[in-house]
């Protein structure tokens, strides 16, 4: 492991995420003195504060494309924005009314946004999905639909590289966190960790690279 050289702050940093060229991390830090989203540059060393309001945002998670950063803004709901990957162009794009809104992911070819989602007076999250093109519209859509059969809590959901495939931490025994797997449609849900402790945090392994003829 290998500190960032990120100017010297006592505050927080953390929800970390790459872009999809390795080459700069978004996260979310307390050093501006509430959670605010920063991107800092491996290649120029620039560190980039790109909100900058009186709300708490969080959570930042890339498009494919690396051109856009969807995060959650508390106001005072979680709900999930948009900005351009330099902090411009906020938008709102989930409009769930009274729930919050969290942990966005986008699909491979960026044209749904996954997150989870609950009722303020409840720490039970389910997994909901919305087109990025029916953004800041009521059209959201549950997963699996209510008429399926449950898949329990659905927290931090992590894309397979495939586009097949949803990580995320559950606790359908209401208590212990583990790690599952099930299909981006809610179907076919499999446990992977068993063990007495909190797992939490999946994320798939990238694929492995051919070596050059």
């Amino acid at each position: 492991p290998e500190l960032l050289p990120l100017p010297p702050s006592p505050a927080a940093d953390f929800d970390p995420a790459w872009s999809p060229d390795g080459r700069r991390i978004a996260f979310t830090s307390l050093r501006g003195g509430q959670p605010d989203i920063y991107v800092y540059n491996l290649e120029n060393g620039i560190l980039l504060r790109l909100t900058d309001t009186r709300y708490v945002e969080k959570q930042p998670a890339w498009s494919p494309t690396g051109t856009q950063i969807a995060f959650v803004r508390e106001a005072p709901y979680g709900q999930i924005w948009l900005m351009s990957d330099t902090g411009q162009y906020p938008q709102r794009f989930t409009m769930s009314g009274e729930f919050n809104n969290l942990w966005p992911a986008w699909s491979l070819d960026g044209s749904v946004i996954f997150y989870s989602q609950m009722k303020p007076s409840s720490n039970v999250p389910w997994l909901m999905s919305l087109r990025y093109e029916d953004r800041n519209t009521p059209n959201e859509v549950r997963i699996p639909p209510k008429n399926e059969p449950d898949v329990g809590p659905v927290s931090k959901v992590s894309l397979s590289p495939d586009g097949m495939w949803l990580a995320f931490e559950s606790w359908p025994d209401g208590t212990n966190h583990d790690i599952y797997l099930m299909t981006i449609n809610g179907g076919n849900r499999i446990r992977l960790t068993t063990d007495k402790d909190f797992d939490f945090g999946a994320a798939w392994r990238p694929p492995l690279r051919q070596p050059s003829p």
